[in-house]
């Protein structure tokens, strides 16, 4: 129940920078009184002709006062209730992953809103923009948003119902500059701020790639040392061993029935020996172990956004390092389609044992292919499956994830 705001952290501080951008306007309304540029703001002038349709007009027995202070309390009103919708669409738009018409016609509206009102929280929008839009929808819709603002102040200047002194036109065309200077500042900011975050997001995961491979690698080359080793042994001293006891048994049947106690001695010994290293070679092969949980678990431990959930079979063991570097390049590949394409907040990612096959299966909440064509990258992941004999298949349902077979037994080392 307290943690709702981990599913849209963005929308979250969106809802606080508009509860004190909102609460701070409300605050000196109430405390300051409503000044003539609210009055003469589309939201004002919507406030005068509802006061002016609930109270009677000034006469010479009635002051207007009724008038002037309905209005002023519909001003108010409107800019509590204007900021209150301007929050909960932002909360809808930012859980919106990836823009459409809905997400257009939500920013249009806060866009009208807030402008209506002259309120601060178009510097929230001005935000929200750069942080949720690519950066030239971004900087069009900051475009549009300004000139709206711009064209709120022509109509206050040259259409105003409140007299207007030289002082507050001279405060409004200040406040106008200000206003869309402070606009470009903040979507600037935090486009800023954004691109740093992606830098370090980047680093942080090119690093934890790095330690993967590293490790995978150090796996990889024992597992070829050993490999070299049992077949040096094999091919060299077994057989060495083999002629050795081929000729040993030769030279017992030449000087039989005569046969020295030290021949048949030899003999046994060169055949233990043979058996030792027959023994030893076996040994060398069946130990080889490439640790992918531990490779894996370090991918994905270096990447801070999104969430990961890992889940590797206590009983499977990877000999192959061909097979081990299948699925490890299959699960960075989708680590990375998720980073860039999905904006997924969850990805789950399973590795089991399912009789004599390695299963992989990855789940992300994300937005999902939406009939996007296949790219290079899953391409290659396909190909790698196929050369390890393995099938791959997508899967349906939220976002967008796909399960891998591929046999444990006899695969291309």
């Amino acid at each position: 129940m307290f943690n709702w705001y981990r599913n849209n952290p963005l929308g979250a501080v969106g809802v606080l920078a508009c509860l004190i951008f909102g609460g701070i306007e409300l605050m000196s309304l109430l405390a300051g009184g409503v000044q003539l540029s609210d009055l003469n703001a589309p939201s004002g002038m919507l406030a005068r002709f509802l006061a002016s349709m609930l109270t009677p007009p000034p006469s010479l027995v009635r002051a207007g006062s009724a008038r002037v202070e309905l209005t002023n309390q519909l001003v108010i009103v409107a800019q509590a209730l204007g900021a209150l919708l301007f929050t909960l669409l932002l909360w809808l738009r930012t859980g919106i992953r990836r823009p459409g018409r809905l997400a257009y016609a939500i920013q249009a509206i806060q866009a009208l809103l807030a402008a209506a009102s002259l309120s601060a929280l178009l510097y929230v929008l001005a935000a929200q923009l750069a942080a949720t839009l690519p950066l030239q929808q971004g900087r069009r819709w900051l475009a549009a948003q300004i000139v709206l603002l711009a064209a709120v102040y022509v109509q206050m200047l040259l259409f105003h119902q409140v007299a207007l002194g030289d002082g507050p036109v001279r405060l409004i065309m200040i406040y106008a500059g200000i206003g869309m200077l402070f606009q470009m500042l903040v979507f600037g900011m935090v486009r800023l701020a954004l691109g740093e975050r992606e830098a370090r997001t980047t680093l942080a995961r090119s690093h934890a790639a790095l330690l993967a491979t590293q490790a995978m690698l150090a796996d990889t080359v024992r597992a070829g040392e050993r490999t070299r080793i049992a077949r040096d042994l094999h091919d060299a001293v077994g057989h060495h061993l083999s002629a050795l006891n081929l000729h040993l048994d030769l030279a017992l049947r030449q000087i039989a029935p005569q046969v020295p106690e030290a021949l048949h001695t030899s003999r046994e010994l060169a055949r233990a020996l043979l058996s030792e290293v027959r023994v030893v070679v076996n040994s060398e092969r069946n130990a080889q172990h490439i640790n992918l949980r531990a490779a894996i678990a370090t991918m994905c431990a270096g990447i801070p956004q999104p969430a990961i959930h890992f889940d590797y079979d206590d009983t499977l063991e990877i000999a192959s390092p061909a097979l081990a570097h299948t699925v490890f390049s299959c699960v960075q590949e989708a680590l990375t389609n998720v980073i860039r394409h999905a904006s997924a907040a969850l990805v789950t990612i399973a590795i089991r044992d399912d009789d004599e096959q390695l299963i992989l299966t990855v789940q992300d909440d994300g937005c999902g292919p939406r009939g996007a064509a296949e790219g290079n990258g899953l391409r290659g992941m396909r190909e790698r499956v196929a050369e390890q004999c393995g099938t791959l298949e997508f899967t349906g349902g939220a976002g967008f994830g796909f399960t891998i077979a591929l046999p444990l037994a006899g695969s291309y080392a």
